[in-house]
């Protein structure tokens, strides 16, 4: 079981790599002091195998400044593929997307993307 809860976090890795900003890469600028971001669900396993959405109770979007301390986290429903984030101070804003498995535990955070805010 150990071995497949692995298998399943390295699948999560790889597709939710794909997460991205309002440039559609991260990177880009905001003049708004808020930023979406939207991601891919992913909908099969390391093994190839197929994953069903039921799977998924929920999507953890992690960010802040400091790429190695994103202190903000919130979950949204595994029903959403996208994010506002608002409220944010001019500078460098850092996130990630991890989902949540219907028995609450967290996979592995997707590639970090960042959004600039003037």
């Amino acid at each position: 079981m150990k071995r497949l809860n692995f298998i399943i976090s390295c699948i999560l890795v790889v597709i939710l790599a794909s997460c991205t900003g309002s440039t559609g890469s991260g990177g880009g600028n905001n003049a708004t002091g808020s930023d979406s971001i939207s991601w891919t669900a992913p909908t099969t396993r390391i093994d190839g195998t197929s994953m069903s959405s039921s799977e998924i109770s929920a999507y953890r979007v992690s960010y802040g400044m400091d790429p190695s301390n994103l202190d903000h986290v919130e979950d949204v429903s595994s029903t959403t593929r996208s994010k506002s984030l608002t409220g944010l101070t001019p500078g460098t804003w850092y996130f990630w997307v991890q989902t949540i498995d219907s028995q609450g535990r967290p996979g592995p955070p997707s590639a970090i993307n960042s959004v600039t805010i003037r």
